[in-house]
């Protein structure tokens, strides 16, 4: 998503360049140009909040991995324990999987809520992409109309409709990955 923001930052400066050299005619243009300007702060900043977000869904990803991993080698250890005729207490080894196990639940409910956070910030990006279709309409009416500079700011819009086209697909796959992830994750903590 991040080259997405890249992209509408791009494309509002396109706007501005279009409403420069419509002249006379290009009130209209600055008008719509400052709306483009403050939906591509508005997606950018809808994205780039999620940074933070993404960092300790990563962090406790791990620590999930890892704690599995531990305990899956506790569970081999206890499981040859009597073999090796080892002298540690296997109610060490039983103690030490519980502590495991209660930390990973712990671990994989404050995943659920950070993959929640994580839904609930990028939930306006779907809201977004419909300002941006109605955005593009109006902008392509103008441009229609326009006598003069029509066609650089014709050339915004097709820009325009192909991004939010992007975000709209974009915004949808994150829904249905995000929904996929956390009913996994209720699916595993039930």
């Amino acid at each position: 998503m991040v080259p997405l923001t890249k992209r509408m930052r791009l494309l509002s400066s396109n706007a501005v360049c279009a409403a420069a050299r419509a002249g006379s005619h290009g009130n209209t243009f600055r008008v719509l140009t400052q709306d483009i300007q403050l939906l591509s702060d508005d997606v950018s900043h809808c994205i780039l909040s999620t940074r933070k977000i993404i960092d300790e869904v990563v962090f406790l990803s791990s620590r999930i991995v890892t704690l599995d991993n531990n305990k899956k080698m506790f569970q081999r250890i206890m499981d040859s324990h009597d073999a090796l005729n080892d002298k540690t207490p296997r109610e060490f080894f039983n103690k030490s999987v519980d502590k495991m196990v209660k930390n990973e639940v712990v671990e994989v409910e404050s995943l659920k809520t950070q993959f929640k956070r994580l839904q609930e910030q990028l939930s306006p990006l779907e809201e977004l992409s419909k300002k941006g279709q109605y955005l593009s309409v109006y902008s392509a009416v103008e441009a229609e109309a326009s006598e003069g500079g029509g066609e650089s700011f014709q050339a915004v819009v097709n820009m325009l409709r192909s991004l939010v086209k992007i975000l709209k697909n974009q915004s949808n796959k994150i829904t249905s990955v995000l929904d996929e992830i956390i009913f996994a994750i209720e699916l595993k903590t039930a």
